[in-house]
């Protein structure tokens, strides 16, 4: 049985040309998923996505201890000036 290729290829549905470069791009397609690229995207976007969720628990821990020493600056102000008068 021939294949799906040749069957188009003799009911001139496709060219020659267009044949090799399917057969060229399933062969890089396989090349790059023997090679890992795709796993090293995975793992790429793994560590956006980690910096990302540090930088928000930083921005957090930084926005909670800002309000704190507000609050401090709040209370030593009401301090003095309930001490002045």
């Amino acid at each position: 049985m021939a294949s799906l290729q040749e069957q188009l290829l003799k009911a001139g549905l496709t060219t020659k040309q267009k044949t090799r470069q399917a057969n060229a791009d399933k062969r890089k397609k396989n090349k790059q998923k023997r090679s890992g690229v795709q796993h090293d995207a995975t793992l790429q976007e793994q560590v956006k996505q980690d910096l990302a969720k540090a930088r928000t628990e930083k921005q957090d821990k930084d926005n909670a201890l800002n309000e704190q020493k507000m609050q401090q600056l709040a209370d030593k102000n009401k301090y003095y000036v309930l001490n002045k008068f």
